[in-house]
């Protein structure tokens, strides 16, 4: 009923862009908090003033959610995305009578980490130790914890958990989650395990099944503020989804394309740049700088100058900060996006164009493709918000609306999933081979699986890690007293060694914390690793043009692939670097302090030349916090420079300092101690210090 009212309203253009009238048709539909003045509204406020923020109200259906969280030890909340369910969890914590001792906020992605948490750090910093991760968790205080849901860090952690909250729920179901929900299932089992209140979030749930559903209490709403129109098939106006992208631009109306392969965005981007006759609308110090800082090829910033910006889960964060905000701000009129815009991503358009739902043989689930719908349309803008689905067909299930929920289910027996997986003889479990492959190494697997299990994923990924192990131990020996690795045939050249590993070892495991990469990025590696500032304080352009990176790059003859090499680049540089290399490495020292196979000094002699130079970089070293604060806030690395040059040069000590303090540091140098050019006092406006 409400989506035909909307349907109606939006044929009269005057109407919908009334903003009280608005304003008032929210309130009617009791679904969103909402601003202004006038009789109505204020005895709504009366009844419905937040806790959180006095100039918000909450309306009655917000309300009546609210109760129902209350009364319930275990309950799911059913809304759009519209509807605010994360905003009424929030409101709910902030009414509680007593702190709690340990809150638990699982998310399913980074941006959307950190969107929660700043929103705790605005609402509970006074109260509260906010963190996101369980290593920062103080028992002397109380605690609220956000997390990703196959974050490593979950399972070093066994203390109650008064209060767990699970957004974007349907992360339980194997369908959505695919490789990377045997990690997620043993994550939410432990937490889950040690909950005494559980709060689950999620969109167009209608019923709840599954061994653990009967105890879960199911509310559900399916009002929004605005509605969706989608066109497929037939309806659809032009022959490809780039044409309607272009012409939903060309009309000023700001639309989200949506690519579902983090591949095929880079050719979008040069048909984009080449095919039409789009005029340079905008230019600021932020595009001068990035036209300066990358290769002269990178489509990107001639992009942005017409008004057109891409959000990519593998750009820096500071990029696709600067770009959501210029779109959310009506500068820019097009964005194109991967799966990144699914969750945690605080942005909505007129139009969406669905370029594609399916990717490597896997779609778009419901769920997933009901998250983007839930982006068209915007309140007190666009009362309707229109889909152009050029993918396979949702519209029917779409006007559905309502899909169940499996809570306790575990579809795969994620505990004996070792056991299940038979090779291709039908007569020994992959859990034997590994077994016995591990016990070539000089590992028991009953003592040495239990604490590392987590590194894996699937016991295919240990396998796989432990074949590439046994090929290059022998490899490796030869090297290291071979005239590869030796420098002046008296010493190993450590270069070289990192290289070495790389290229021989990690880049086989096909890990899947290592860029899924044809692309080597070994050089890159040598150049973060050896260069000063830890790797931060680096041109990328410079880079390129200073080292065999260049000549690796003019050996594409388009100009897509060599936006996605030098997208790989960045990658390395602001991501896999601090994060990931970590994890694979940790691996390969544990086979090799246990394996025979080397000598203990050949094993201390290998310690001391590569893995305490990586643990040192990843973890010792006392910029390494510094700079996952401001990798994570989105710093351009100018500023981080300036940063860390000044905390160097004024020989504060930052090793013993909590992350708050370290936080509050960083912000008493960028705004009182240090000059800001006009990029970084850009990059500033697009952040939440």
């Amino acid at each position: 009923m409400n989506d035909k009212i909307l349907l109606k309203i939006n044929e009269n253009p005057e109407l919908k862009k009334d903003k009280l009238f608005c304003q008032n048709l929210a309130a009617a539909f009791h679904t969103f908090y909402i601003e202004g003045e006038n009789f109505e509204i204020q005895l709504i406020r009366i009844i419905g003033k937040s806790k959180l923020d006095e100039k918000l109200i909450l309306m009655p259906k917000q309300i009546e959610m609210l109760n129902n969280i209350k009364k319930e030890k275990y309950c799911v909340l059913s809304a759009p995305t519209s509807f605010g369910k994360s905003f009424i969890v929030l409101e709910y914590l902030k009414r509680l009578e007593e702190k709690q001792r340990l809150i638990v906020y699982v998310v399913h992605t980074k941006s959307l980490c950190d969107e929660v948490l700043n929103n705790f750090n605005k609402y509970f910093s006074e109260d509260y130790n906010i963190i996101d991760d369980f290593v920062y968790y103080d028992e002397s205080l109380f605690n609220i914890v956000v997390i990703i849901s196959d974050g490593k860090n979950l399972f070093d952690f066994n203390k109650d958990i008064d209060i767990l909250i699970v957004d974007e729920c349907y992360n339980l179901d194997k369908s959505h989650s695919n490789d990377r929900f045997l990690t997620i299932y043993r994550a939410y089992k432990l937490l889950m395990n040690n909950a005494k209140r559980i709060i689950l979030l999620g969109p167009f749930i209608n019923e709840l099944k599954g061994s653990e559903a009967e105890k879960y209490k199911l509310f559900k709403t399916n009002y929004s503020p605005v509605t969706a129109l989608i066109y497929e098939g037939e309806a659809l106006t032009f022959d490809n989804p780039s044409n309607e992208f272009i012409d939903k631009i060309k009309k000023n109306e700001n639309t989200i394309g949506f690519i579902n392969s983090k591949s095929t965005i880079y050719s979008e981007m040069n048909n984009l740049y080449i095919g039409n006759d789009l005029t340079d609308l905008y230019y600021d110090p932020f595009i001068q700088w990035m036209e300066n800082y990358f290769p002269d090829f990178w489509l990107l910033p001639k992009l942005m100058k017409k008004g057109i910006a891409v959000y990519h889960s593998a750009f820096p964060k500071y990029i696709n900060l600067y770009n959501l905000k210029k779109f959310n701000d009506g500068i820019f009129r097009g964005l194109l996006t991967t799966s990144a815009i699914l969750e945690g991503v605080n942005t909505s358009a007129k139009n969406i164009v669905v370029y594609s739902t399916t990717n490597n043989n896997s779609s778009l689930t419901p769920f997933q493709f009901y998250n983007l719908c839930g982006r068209a349309g915007r309140l007190n803008r666009e009362i309707v918000g229109y889909i152009y689905n050029y993918g396979d067909g949702y519209v029917e299930q779409y006007n559905k609306r309502c899909l169940p929920l499996y809570i306790g289910d575990n579809p795969q027996n994620a505990e004996d999933k070792f056991d299940e997986d038979i090779m291709d003889d039908e007569s020994v479990t992959i859990k034997e081979v590994v077994k016995n492959k591990l016990a070539i190494i000089g590992i028991d697997f009953e003592k040495w699986y239990d604490e590392y299990k987590y590194y894996f994923g699937s016991c295919r990924t240990l396998l796989n890690l432990i074949d590439v192990y046994l090929k290059f131990r022998e490899k490796f020996k030869l090297a290291m007293t071979g005239e590869l690795l030796n420098k002046n045939k008296t010493s190993l050249n450590k270069n070289s060694l990192v290289d070495y590993i790389y290229s021989n070892f990690i880049k086989l495991t096909d890990y899947k914390y290592i860029p899924h990469s044809k692309y080597s990025v070994d050089i890159v590696l040598k150049v973060l690793l050896m260069s000063r500032n830890n790797g931060v304080d680096f041109n990328l352009k410079n880079i390129c043009y200073e080292s065999q990176i260049y000549k690796k790059i003019n050996e594409f003859e388009t100009v897509e692939e060599k936006n996605q090499y030098i997208v790989e680049i960045m990658r390395t540089g602001y991501e896999y670097i601090p994060y990931k290399l970590f994890y694979v490495s940790t691996i390969l020292n544990q086979f090799i302090k246990y394996d025979s196979y080397f000598e203990d000094k050949e094993k201390s002699y290998y310690e001391n030349l590569y893995f305490n130079r990586i643990n040192i970089y990843l973890k010792n070293d006392e910029d390494n916090l510094l700079l996952q604060i401001m990798n994570n806030k989105g710093l351009i690395p100018p500023l981080i420079s300036k940063v860390l040059d000044y905390i160097k040069g004024n020989g504060i000590n930052v090793n013993e300092m909590s992350k708050k303090d370290l936080m509050a540091l960083i912000k008493n140098i960028i705004f009182n101690k240090i000059e800001l050019d006009e990029s970084e006092k850009i990059n500033l406006q697009n952040i939440k210090l």
